[in-house]
């Protein structure tokens, strides 16, 4: 019953993060940190990487600009209206930071390195790059254990 009224709270325009869709655009976005932790130093190793790795980047931003947009509308468990979620959202400094790790880049038109440097923030949220594993681990397990 808890459930039900919990979920006839929400408005149809605020995302529910327990729904299939949500958690899957967090995979996508796990994996798109990733691949940005992985390919971003080497972007300063090799110029030539860089200049390869133009389009990619501006996938990712394109990514994140959705991440921040999409932040403002996804509900947990104390703010589950737009304005408490955006009170929550703004008076946390994520936005800030979400900012500054994404439009800095796409100001410049992804030419100029140095202002890649700023998409280190991005690491700020490396505690959740391994949630997909926990998921893989745990559906793994559950499914190939010995009962």
């Amino acid at each position: 019953m808890a459930k039900k009224e919990e979920k006839e709270q929400l408005k149809w325009y605020i995302v529910n993060p327990n729904t299939i869709t949500a958690q899957a655009w967090d995979y996508i976005n796990d994996i798109n940190n990733w691949a940005t932790a992985i390919i971003l130093p080497l972007c300063f190793v090799w110029d030539d990487f860089f200049k390869m790795m133009t389009l990619f980047f501006w996938i990712s931003d394109g990514f994140w600009v959705a991440m921040i947009a999409s932040k403002f509308i996804t509900a947990d468990n104390q703010n589950r209206t737009f304005l408490k979620i955006t009170k929550r959202y703004l008076a946390s400094g994520d936005f800030v930071i979400d900012c500054l790790h994404t439009l800095p880049s796409i100001i410049v038109k992804e030419k100029n390195i140095v202002m890649f440097y700023s998409k280190f923030l991005r690491l700020r949220y490396f505690h959740n790059m391994f949630s997909i594993f926990d998921k893989f681990l745990q559906f793994y397990f559950s499914t190939y254990s010995e009962h």
